[in-house]
């Protein structure tokens, strides 16, 4: 579980952090506030979904929109009040996640057809 939880926390960073220095955050204190971001919300979630997995417990595409949206959401309120406005903290929310969501999606496809 380890391993899932680091592998997971890399990709999210290396994501994030690269399309927000693409998007003009390059700061310390900007680009530490969506690393620390990310912490609060993909470790929670990775562990989350790779216990209920272990559990034998179903991981349906809707419990995973449904987390997706509270991380969503709260990263949008983390950024809202680093920066302090609200359509720019959507706009970070929204294309920050969706970057680590896309490469979630990619690499569980590359998974699944590996093992396959």
């Amino acid at each position: 579980m380890i391993f899932s939880l680091l592998f997971s926390l890399f990709l999210t960073e290396c994501a994030e952090l690269g399309v927000g220095a693409l998007l003009g955050l390059r700061s310390k204190k900007a680009l530490a506030v969506v690393f620390l971001t990310n912490i609060v919300t993909n470790v929670p979630f990775v562990f989350f979904l790779r216990l209920r997995f272990e559990m034998g417990l179903p991981v349906s595409d809707l419990l995973i929109f449904a987390l997706e949206t509270l991380i969503f959401f709260t990263e949008f309120l983390i950024y809202r009040a680093f920066c302090g406005k609200t359509a720019r903290a959507l706009f970070y929310s929204f294309v920050l996640n969706g970057a680590s969501f896309l490469l979630g999606v990619f690499v569980n496809m590359i998974h699944k057809w590996v093992i396959s």
